[in-house]
This record gives C-alpha cells, structure tokens and sequence, in this order.
C-alpha cells in the first residue's frame, strides 16, 4: 500500500526528468543549426558583396529614411566622396535642387508599394559642385513580412552621353548656318510653273547626273517627290504647304530619298520663299538640301547602344534585389539568373555548365531558350571531343567569338550544335571561385553575327559574380561533410599550383600549410620554423620577414607585400607575395604565394640582347658613310676632345692608328688658297648658333686636289659659352669635276641636295627595321603575350615603348621631306567635303586643348567639296593646330574658313606667344625652332612647318602664310584650290 501510494510522485519525477533531458538535447541541435547557419548567411553575404563592389556601375542602398549605409567604390568616385563622408548622408543631400521633388515622387510610388522598380534620370551634385547626371533605377527592399527595409538603387553616370548629345546639337546648328551661304545642294522651285532647277552639288550628292534627272522625273517639284520615300512623303509635301501659305518662317524637313544606286539617303531640306505675292503666297523657294546620313547613323547607334546599357543595368538590377539567389534553392537561382541574362543581352539561349572532378567534361546544370520558351537540363560535354574549347576555358579568360562558326575554339561545336540550331556568335565566361575554375556560363546568339562590347563582357562578368553567390549559398547550406569535401577540393587546387603556397604563424615562425609544390622542392617541413625551411641552415628569422609589414597598429591587415627572391639552393627567382589572413581559430597568420619568374628575368636578358642589336645599328650607320664618302666629327669644347669617324679618315687618306686626330693635321691638308677662309668660317661658327656649310680643297700627295663640302653646328650652355661643335665632310671630288665640266654650279648644288634628301630616306628605312622590332617586342612584353611583367618593368618597357613610337614618328617626318625634296612622293587625290577633314583635324587635339583649359572653335562660312590629298591636307592641319595648342597657355584657337576664287583659306588663330618679324623667316625651314620659355615644354624637331610648306606648295599646289605679332598670338594660314591641276599630281 505504501508503494502505491509514492507511485504516481515517483512517474512525475521521472517524467520531468525525462523532459528537462529532452528539452536539453533540443536546444544544443538547435544552438548548433543556428551557428551553421549563420556562417553560411555571412558567406553569402560575403559574395553578394562582392558583386555590389564589382558592378561596373554605382551601387547604393540606403535606409527607409533615405540615408546611406552602403555603397560601392563606382558610386563613391562618380561624386567625389570617400566612403567616410558619404555614409549617413541622405540621399537628397546629394541631389541637384531642381530633381528633389522628382526624386520624392519616385521614392513615395516604391513605398506605396504602386511599383516594384522605377527608373528616371537626374543629377547629382558632385563634391567639387558640379552637377553629374545618372540614369538612375531604384526598388524598394522588404523584409519577409513586407516592411519596407530601405531602398537600393543602380546608377549609371550619363554625363559624358549629354555633354555629346549637347554638343552634337549645337554643331548641328553651326553646319546649318555654314551651309546658309555655300553655293552647294541648292534647289530653285517656281510653284505657279513647277518649274524646278538643282544645282550640281545637289545632283551628285544623289548619285544622278543632270540628264538622267530630267529623263526619268522631269525638271518638276511633283515628278521628283517621286524620289522621296512614300513614308515621308506627306511629312515633307505638309511643310511645303505651310511655307507658301505663310505659316512659317521656313521649309524644314527631314526625309529619304532614292540614290542613283536604288539605296535610300537621309536628306535635310531647308527653304525659303524668294518672292511672295499681294496675297502673301509664296510663288519662288529657294533652298538647300544636306546630306544628314551620317547623322541619323550616328544617332541611330547612339539611342541603340543606350537601349542596350539601360537593358544590361535592369537585368543586373533586377538580380541584385532577387531572394531567389540566396534562397538556397539551385535550380530556381539558376533559372532567374539565366532568363535576366537572356533578357539584358538580347539573346535566345543561356546555359550554365559545371565542370566534373576531374575537369574532363562539363554538365549543364541550366539550359534556357527564349525561343520555346523553357528551361532543360543534364547535357554532358566531353573534352576529348572538343579539346580546343576545353584548352580555352582552362586559361580562363572570356571567350568572345563573334563567328563561332570559324573561331578556333569554338569551331568544333559547328556541325553538331551550331548550324542545327542557328546559333552564329557565343559569349562564353569561365565560373570562377576562390581562384577555381568550377565552370563556364555560355550565352548564344542566333542570327546575323555578333561582335560583343565591353559593356556586354562586363555584364557577363557580373552575371558570373551572381552565379557565383547562388552556387556558394547553395553549397555552404550543404552539412559538414560536404564543407570538408570543398575545403579538400581548395587544397587540391593550391596543390595543383605550379607555385609555392605555404602559411606560418606570424609569432613563432611555426609552418601550418604547405602545398604539394612546397613539399616537393623540401619535403614535410609542416611544425618546423618557417626561416629554418627556406634558409637550408638557418638559424634566426630572414633578414626580409615581411611579419612586421602585414598587421598596422591596430592589428589589421595591411594589403598583399610584394618581393623578389632568389632561391640559391633551386638557382631560381621567385616573385612573393604576403598578405595576413585569418587562420581557422581565429589568429592571424601569414600566407606566402611564390611564382617562379626565372623564365620572366631569362626574357628581360632576351631584351638587353634587343639593345645590343640596335647597338649594331651604329655598325651599319659606318657603312652607310663608306658607302656615301662622307664622315661625321665631333668636338667637346668642355673636355677639348675631337672625334673623327672611319670615313674622314678615308677622306685625309691617313691611318687612324697612326693619327689622333687633330686640328693642326687636319689644317696642314686644306689647300693653301682656301686655308684662311676656312679658319675663318671656323672662327666664326664656333661662337654662334647658326649652321654653317662651305666648300674647300685639300690638298693631297702627288699634288691630286680633293674637293670636300663640311656642314657643321655648336651647340652652347646656358651661360652662352660653346660646348659641342659636331659636323659632317663629304668628299665630293667627283661632283666639282662635273660642276666644272658643266659649268651648272647651281643646279648640281640642287642635284647634291637631292641625293642627300635620298639618304636621310634610305637611313630612316634602315632605321625603321630595328626601330620596329623594338616597338613590338616592348607590345608583346606589355600585353602579357611573353610572360608577366612586374610594375617597375613595366613602366621601363612603356617608356621603351613610347619613345619608339616617337623616334619612328620623327622618322616617318624625314621620309616624307626626303620624297619631296627627291620628287618621289606619289599624289591620291579624292573628292571630300572640307568639314570631313577639319572636323577630324579638330578632334584629334580637342583633348590637348582641353587639358590646357584652351577653347577650340570653328568658325566657317563655307564647306565645299574638294578634289585634292585628304590625308595630305589633314596632316598640314594637325601640324597647325598642334603648334597652336603647344604655345597657347592661355586663351584658345580659332579655325577659320572662308571661300576664295576657285579656291578656299583656312587659318588657325591662337593666342599664343607669338613670333617676332625677324624669326618669321626662319617658321617654315627645316630643323629650325625658335627660341621661347615653352621651348622645354612644347619640344619638337623643327620639321612640322617645313613639312608643312612643302606639301602645300609641291602636292596640293596651294601656300602657307603667317601673321604674328610677339606676346599678341599668331595666324597661320593655308591656301589651296578646290579641283588640283591634273599636268601636277605627281611630283
């Protein structure tokens, strides 16, 4: 009975002990699901932010308020603020006044929840004042409840796009008025008759000569409306009819009309009533017709290719604010991302395809056509079938293939894939992941071929980074096991490396990771010191530890630390790179990548054996004087030590190792009768700054007389005093017999200057071979081609490459001089308009001018179509407007056109230093600069204006004039005439 009694207490302790267990047990598993949790939510987090940072466009995300609390470094540099100083400004803080109610409004529709997404176009206020405008798309961010979280928005700076479209339009209306006064494209239209009378310009700019307009469409307004597209028709016969009734000041109107060739061209028609009757009726118009196809081309690819970018920023945006990537749901992330990347290119396929283990095929995890539509999945693609694609992807750069059909990577997908399905361009990106390649995202283009832009192949890039964070989420909601299984796969990749990977603790040295790399060059060194390992011997820290550069003074991370290293125990160079990472329980450790670079510095011997080539040079520069009997020398006035070549010792007949050289030997060869001028002229040039040449005699043994031409110059210190004299002596024996044979002194003068200009030219060509073969090994080094280039080899290599270009600039110069002065310059006149050539003239040094804030206008009062050299003409004007923009510092450049009899002036006016009257003989010599203080800056040769005059007068049969007056700024002017004269088109 006693039992029985305590029973039911006994059951009642029992059972609360059982649940307190329970209960207990419960909430570790729960405690443990939360801590998994959240370390995969802040992995995702972690790559969602880095596709925010990575977006090629600014990214921000503010709270409900307004206010900013992130943002990447795209939106931070369009405004000018660092991060500190945006953060927790509002957002119509930083909005121009005049779009704060607009951006209101949007703001108010996204909280209403009236729309998920608004875009619209505004301007913000750059830190420095100025008002930056952006197309701007904003969606509202909900929790799961649906309380509005804040806002995010894309913002893509347009500014540069409006300051075009601005410009654009304000040139359009100065070509109107130009074209106002020019006799070209002109119509005469009587409308009581119909009578209707084109000028030749008119004719030609369609294609049709006078004949065939009057056989085929009569000299009428009504026949040739026949000509004009029936769409436009109406739209140009409506403001035809509103002219001569008086409705408007003028007949404008934009229409096609059929060429002779069938196509259709743009045309802008503009006219005027000549005459009115009593009642106000135009009975007489008068007008011109421009040909605007390149304009409505230029605004054609322009509204596409904002329509394009506007389509990519929606798609991105669209991703940006999706649940589905980090919902951990695979299929479905895979499926929005591939339609958003459908949708932002314009393209009907996008599959993802994920490689196997052992990266011997790819398995396609998403296929989506727009064509059906639907998604698919489960093909395979083996590498043994397509090894040009495989080897491809394996180098992980984007394959852009315009024509997938030829492209070598890709040709092989043609028979089997390709055709059948119609697809004729691919835009293929390797999926990337902590440095491994798990993939590739294939987008297919089917109709006419493709040619990709870097907006597109940025855009792919970032649909890779949201792959990415879909496949990552994914993964690290996978449990333990398979967190093992990808930690094994990382370190199957860094032992896949060829390069050294090792970590060691940052206190004790002690090694904690090394890769197969690292063992294989010394063995199982993990638990011993880190300098004892590397050192062989070693016994204290390496004199170069980099442990005290990695962590700042409040311990974070300073960046990655990059060294070189030579491996004496290997004989190998590395490259290092040290950063500080955290190590799994939490301390910070230092991870050391080193990448063999002893191929790198075998290539950088390679290029000192480059230079040594162009040493040889100077060898061939010898036999260039052998062969043309002329030698240089040279005299350092500091150091009073004179140099004669191989050839003036030819020339004296003497042995230079028997006789230095020397001014008495040389003085005792000069014939007696011309001893004293040459002392003379020798006096003279020694102490001035002009170029000298004369003719003398020696007089050699046996009593043969030798006649030589010497030119020399002297160079002077800043103090005025002489410090290098350099000249050239040429034998020139035989040309004195002929002068004297002939009697023609002058014109064998003119001969000898002749042969001369020959062999600057044929040495410029010699000099162009090496010349050329440094410029493209330099490129080749630059772009990666030969191997990777640290920053310090490559600002060497761009300096290499750069003043290679100059030199062969200069070179190119010389060559040109050389066929003008030879009459070997061949002449390919065409027909252009002026305003083709000058418009290019003009842009190409817009952006010098704009860096020296100069002003860069044109003004012309005609623009007729010339038959001449264009690329002759363009080169005279960028040498005009060059020297223009090389000595204004303040001010600007005007370019002026004005018509003349059968014929055209242009002057460039600045307002610049100016030039004296006396030097203005010497503007248009060759070689010759004039002294001013922006002579160091401006730099140059001396040839451009010499250049200039020359194919003025000898190819486009015009000439060059100059006004200046010195510190009031300079016209240089060109004449030419409109049609060149057949007998002269060759010199």
């Amino acid at each position: 009975m006693g039992f029985w009694a305590v029973f039911p207490w006994l059951a009642l302790a029992i059972s609360i002990f059982l649940f307190a267990w329970v209960h207990r047990k419960r909430l570790q598993q729960e405690r443990r699901l939360r801590e998994q949790t959240e370390d995969a939510l802040w992995l995702s987090e972690d790559r969602f932010r880095r596709a925010f940072e990575q977006a090629p466009i600014g990214m921000v995300k503010t709270d409900p308020d307004g206010r900013f609390v992130d943002f990447n470094r795209r939106f931070c540099s369009m405004l000018g603020y660092s991060g500190d100083e945006l953060r927790g400004k509002s957002l119509l803080k930083v909005t121009f006044i005049e779009d704060l109610e607009a951006t209101r409004q949007a703001v108010q529709v996204l909280e209403k929840g009236e729309q998920d997404q608004i875009s619209l176009e505004k301007r913000f206020v750059h830190k420095n004042g100025q008002n930056r405008w952006a197309n701007t798309t904003v969606s509202a961010l909900h929790d799961q409840q649906g309380a509005l979280q804040g806002f995010i928005a894309a913002v893509e700076d347009v500014t540069d796009r409006r300051e075009s479209e601005k410009s654009l339009n304000f040139q359009r209306q100065r070509l109107d008025m130009a074209l106002w006064g020019a006799n070209a494209g002109l119509w005469d239209w009587s409308v009581e008759s119909d009578d209707l009378v084109t000028g030749e310009i008119w004719n030609t700019m369609l294609g049709y000569t006078p004949q065939q307009l009057d056989e085929a469409f009569g000299a009428s307004m009504r026949r040739l409306t026949e000509l004009v597209h029936p769409d436009d028709l109406p739209k140009l016969q409506q403001a035809l009819e509103d002219h001569v009734d008086g409705r408007t000041d003028a007949c404008r109107s934009e229409f096609r009309m059929k060429t002779a060739e069938g196509k259709w061209k743009w045309i802008q028609g503009i006219g005027k009533a000549a005459h009115r009757d009593a009642g106000g009726k135009g009975t007489r118009l008068v007008g011109v017709h421009l040909d605007i196809d390149s304009f409505k081309e230029t605004e054609a690819r322009e509204s596409d290719r904002q329509a394009r970018r506007k389509r990519l920023q929606d798609a991105l945006a669209k991703l940006a604010q999706s649940q589905k990537l980090t919902s951990g749901n695979l299929k479905a992330a895979y499926a929005e991302i591939s339609e958003a990347a459908s949708e932002g290119l314009d393209i009907d396929r996008v599959s993802i395809w994920l490689f196997d283990a052992e990266q011997s095929l790819i398995h396609c995890e998403e296929l989506y056509d727009r064509q059906i539509p639907g998604h698919d999945s489960g093909w395979e693609l083996f590498a043994s079938d397509f090894p040009e694609y495989f080897r491809a992807l394996k180098q992980e750069i984007p394959i852009a293939a315009s024509d997938a059909w030829h492209d070598p990577r890709t040709a092989s997908f043609r028979e089997v894939y390709l055709e059948p399905l119609g697809i004729t361009s691919m835009l293929d990106v390797p999926l990337q992941v902590g440095g491994q390649l798990l993939g590739v995202i294939c987008h297919e283009h089917r109709g006419p071929m493709r040619n990709w832009s870097v907006d597109e192949r940025n855009f792919a890039r970032s649909i890779n980074n949201f792959v990415v964070i879909a496949s990552e989420t994914s993964r690290r909601r996978k449990a333990q096991k398979a967190a093992e299984a990808s930690r094994h796969r990382f370190e199957t990749v860094l032992n896949g490396l060829d390069a050294l990977v090792y970590v060691a603790d940052m206190d004790d040295h002690e090694l904690l990771f090394m890769n197969e790399c690292g063992r294989r060059m010394w063995g199982d060194a993990l638990g011993r010191k880190c300098w004892a390992v590397l050192q062989g011997d070693g016994k204290d820290p390496c004199s170069d530890c980099t442990n005290p550069k990695l962590l700042d003074a409040s311990g974070l991370p300073t960046g990655v630390h990059v060294r070189e290293e030579y491996d004496s125990t290997h004989k190998r160079w590395y490259q290092c790179r040290d950063q500080a990472i955290r190590w799994p329980d939490g301390r910070w450790v230092r991870l050391e990548v080193a990448v063999d670079i002893t191929e790198i510095r075998e290539t950088e011997r390679a290029l000192q054996q480059v230079n040594e080539k162009l040493l040889e040079s100077e060898g061939r520069l010898k036999e260039a004087e052998k062969i043309a009997q002329m030698g240089h020398w040279e005299l350092d006035r500091d150091h009073d030590r004179l140099f004669w070549s191989d050839e003036i010792y030819r020339i004296f007949e003497l042995e230079a190792s028997s006789c230095s050289p020397d001014y008495q030997v040389f003085q005792s060869l000069v014939h007696p009768e011309d001893q004293e001028i040459v002392n003379q002229t020798y006096g003279k040039f020694l102490h001035t700054q002009e170029n000298y040449e004369q003719v003398y005699r020696l007089k050699m043994p046996e009593g043969r007389i030798k006649f030589v031409r010497e030119t020399y110059s002297t160079l002077f210190h800043p103090n005025g005093e002489p410090w290098l004299s350099r000249g050239t002596i040429a034998d020139i024996s035989e040309l004195a017999r002929v002068q004297q044979e002939l009697q023609e002194s002058n014109l064998r003068l003119q001969e000898l200057d002749r042969l001369k200009s020959m062999f600057i030219a044929s040495m410029s060509h010699e000099l162009r071979t090496p010349l050329n073969s440094i410029i493209g090994f330099s490129g080749l080094f630059l772009q990666g081609i030969l191997g990777e280039i640290d920053e310090e080899q490559r600002d060497s290599l761009e300096r290499i490459h750069r003043s290679g270009n100059h030199l062969l600039s200069l070179i190119s110069d010389v060559i040109d001089i050389s066929k003008i002065e030879a009459g070997r310059l061949d002449s390919s006149p065409s027909h252009f308009f002026l305003h083709e050539v000058l418009k290019q003239a003009v842009d190409t040094v817009r952006g010098q001018a704009e860096a020296k804030n100069l002003t860069l206008e044109v003004e012309a009062e005609c623009n007729p179509e010339i038959f001449s050299e264009r690329r002759r003409l363009l080169q005279c004007l960028l040498n005009y407007l060059s020297n223009a923009v090389k000595f204004t510092e303040d001010g600007g450049i005007t370019v002026k056109v004005g018509p003349l009899d059968d014929g055209v002036e242009i002057q460039v006016i600045d307002t610049g230093i100016g030039i004296s009257k006396e030097d203005e003989i010497k503007l248009f010599e060759a070689f010759e600069r004039l002294d001013s203080h922006l002579r160091v800056k401006a730099g140059g040769t001396g040839l451009g204006l010499y250049l200039t005059k020359k194919i003025a007068e000898e190819l486009l049969q015009g000439q060059v004039f100059v006004e200046s007056e010195l510190g009031a700024g300079s016209t240089f002017g060109l004449r030419i005439p409109l049609h060149l004269r057949e007998a002269e088109l060759v010199i």
